[in-house]
């Protein structure tokens, strides 16, 4: 199955070696990652970034306020695609809303400071080193994880109930995230790395050797007005350019900055460093925070410059968030000039509005999305989808309950509609088990699609287990199709600072039977 190609990673660690004989002295960039919830569903949220913006299994992400900065707490990564990742509180949860904007770190003893370190009781296994102030004496943290999932499937066709289509898929992987600080000169070298062999059945993944480089890079700061970074990166000021292999530097002080990028986009599909897509990025950038209001900024002007025939990719972008005591107001606009026709086009735009009453949170959300086609060389902008969704959600330390509608329109089609809610209770009479449930129903050009889910929690300590259940029923006037799925999952340490993870699921229909394990250890450091 395809998926849409984004800013992939390289495969090689040049630019670390690189810096070190380049610039003088760094001072890291913290690795941010902004998201979206884009669904709550039982014991899962799922956000919008995944695999190919560095996320793993396993992985806990440390999360803040999208404008604020204010720590909320942290979730841990149950599953990951190359663009989606179904995520769990790890401790104690908090309140979220679907289509809400989140920054996700990977470690809270970079970003925190000191009086807001996140309490040993609310961080689950495999979680980062607690926060320290940094020093002259360098020093390093990191992650490292060896992890190894098995999958099977089994489909019939429905013209023949006779035989079964097998399938088999293994990969046993490793994984690094690390940062070196306060190295001789200033330097902070960070690099997220993870090497794979993809074994399938009949030969259908390659290669079937993998290594993707997220991040390899060297920055340092020049007093507190410059910052400079060099390598493969993405850029933590604005939210457009994605990935580089090349160079940033920013200048800005009092909250007001800018700076400018150039490099190479990653290769798509291969993961390898190429000289054909040549890109250029200019930025300004705005922060001002009190107690009781906040407001982030960036604007910032784009050029992709291909080298093997394809268009000229122009475009800009703009974001902010703005907070008044608890409501808050944020977008997301982009414009590409339209080569076809010489003009100006809004590709991307997204605007939510939240707005607190007591436990009660009221949430609107509105986005349009029309993708700019850098590999075709006509008719780049042929897709069009608009959205729109409002809801509540009420949060107590008891249990939660959510509410929401959206709207969906394809290519000025007819409008589809779904509906969903979700509640559950934090801790029950019943072993003190933890439960949550979901449900959603959609309709669209005749066909209606049904997903409930129930799981149950409970933590022993740093013990976690997790099971859950998922019915998923599509229905239209030719066909039915209906599946199940159950999941169950163990995490617990092995010793200080090393953690494994067990998990299974099984999935079952009238022509379907799947079945997948994972296993993984890891440590932080």
């Amino acid at each position: 199955m395809t998926q849409r190609c984004r800013h992939r990673i390289g495969a090689t660690a040049w630019a670390g070696l690189l810096l070190l004989s380049t610039i003088g002295s760094a001072r890291a960039q913290d690795t941010r990652i902004e998201a979206v919830i884009e669904q709550i569903a039982g014991v899962n949220l799922y956000l919008t970034v995944g695999a190919a913006r560095g996320l793993a299994t396993n992985d806990t992400l440390f999360v803040y306020a999208a404008g604020t900065d204010e720590y909320l707490g942290a979730f841990l990564v149950v599953s990951t695609t190359q663009e989606r990742s179904a995520v769990v509180f790890a401790g104690s949860p908090f309140a979220v809303t679907r289509g809400k904007p989140l920054l996700l770190r990977f470690s809270a003893s970079h970003v925190a400071p000191v009086e807001r370190a996140v309490p040993d009781r609310e961080i689950i296994a495999g979680t980062a080193p607690p926060p320290k102030v940094r020093g002259a004496t360098p020093s390093l943290s990191g992650r490292f994880a060896i992890e190894a999932s098995a999958f099977e499937s089994k489909t019939r066709w429905e013209a023949n109930q006779l035989e079964n289509d097998t399938r088999r898929f293994a990969t046993p992987s490793a994984a690094l995230r690390a940062v070196v600080a306060d190295l001789p000169g200033g330097f902070n070298l960070s690099a997220n790395l993870r090497a794979s062999y993809r074994y399938s059945s009949d030969g259908l993944v390659q290669p079937q050797r993998s290594v993707r480089v997220y991040q390899a890079s060297v920055g340092k700061a020049f007093g507190n007005t410059m910052q400079m970074e060099v390598g493969r990166f993405n850029n933590p000021y604005e939210y457009y350019s994605g990935y580089w292999d090349g160079l940033m530097v920013h200048f800005g002080r009092n909250g007001f900055g800018g700076g400018v990028a150039a490099g190479y986009e990653p290769v798509l599909g291969n993961e390898g460093i190429s000289t054909e897509f040549p890109k250029y990025t200019a930025f300004l950038n705005y922060r001002h925070r009190t107690r009781s209001v906040g407001y982030d900024t960036d604007l910032s002007f784009h050029q992709v410059r291909p080298q093997n025939g394809l268009l000229t990719h122009t475009f800009a972008g703009w974001s902010q968030r703005l907070r008044v005591h608890r409501v808050q107001f944020s977008n997301d606009i982009q414009i590409d000039r339209n080569p076809d026709t010489d003009s100006w086009t809004i590709t991307r735009m997204q605007v939510r509005t939240s707005l607190p009453l007591g436990p009660v949170d009221l949430h609107a959300r509105v986005s349009m999305l029309q993708p700019y086609s850098m590999w075709s060389t006509q008719n780049v902008i042929a897709f069009r989808r608009d959205q729109a969704s409002a809801g509540l959600s009420y949060w107590t330390t008891e249990g939660f309950l959510s509410v929401d509608v959206a709207a969906n329109r394809f290519n000025e089609g007819s409008i589809s509609y779904t509906y969903s809610t979700a509640f559950g209770i934090t801790k029950t009479s019943l072993f003190g088990l933890g439960w949550n449930n979901s449900a959603s129903y959609g309709t669209r050009d005749g066909t209606t699609t049904l997903y409930v889910s129930s799981g149950l929690n409970r933590s022993f300590g740093r013990t976690q287990t997790r099971a859950s259940y998922q019915l998923y029923r599509t229905a239209s006037t030719f066909s039915t199709f209906l599946t199940h799925t159950a999941d169950l999952s163990l995490s617990l340490p092995l010793a200080r600072r090393v953690y494994t993870s067990i998990e299974a699921r099984r999935q079952w229909g009238q022509n379907l039977l799947t079945s997948n394990i994972y296993m993984g250890f890891w440590t932080s450091f």
